[in-house]
């Protein structure tokens, strides 16, 4: 064991932290492990502890703030964007349970099952039983368009 030297832990270390990149997200790993990585050919040559922890810090953070984005832009990123609350009812049918008026009077509509206050985008009527497509939401209000 006395034949480890300082160059060897910032080796392994660096590989064990590419490692653990693997099985965790974030990049974060990585970068510190590439800090390892190039404090290890400093350790190797001999250089003080001081000058291996400046070399560390200093490419730690030049790749958190250099290559980390870089990295997260190319490749966590997802390709198609999933709609969410609200933002999913858009473009569904819904059938109107209580008539719309003209001129924005209120009515209510059903979507998969949940009821909403709901009104005609343009201001015609929707009887009770017809069917509408969500053209947007306003706060809580269904905007509807007529199929």
């Amino acid at each position: 064991m006395e034949n480890v030297l300082a160059w060897h832990v910032w080796l392994y270390a660096g590989l064990a932290l590419l490692i653990i990149e693997l099985f965790t997200p974030g990049f974060v790993a990585a970068c510190i492990g590439i800090g390892c990585l190039i404090a290890a050919p400093i350790a190797y040559a001999d250089m003080a502890i001081e000058w291996q922890l400046t070399v560390f810090a200093a490419s730690t953070l030049l790749s958190l703030f250099a290559l980390r984005p870089i990295v997260l832009r190319k490749f966590y990123q997802s390709s198609e964007k999933v709609k969410t609350n609200a933002d999913s009812l858009v473009g569904k049918t819904a059938k109107v349970t209580q008539d719309i008026g003209p001129a924005d009077k209120l009515g209510r509509a059903s979507v998969d099952g949940d009821s909403f206050m709901a009104r005609s985008v343009n201001g015609e009527s929707l009887e009770a039983g017809s069917v509408a497509i969500v053209n947007q939401i306003d706060s809580t209000v269904l905007i509807l368009k007529k199929q």
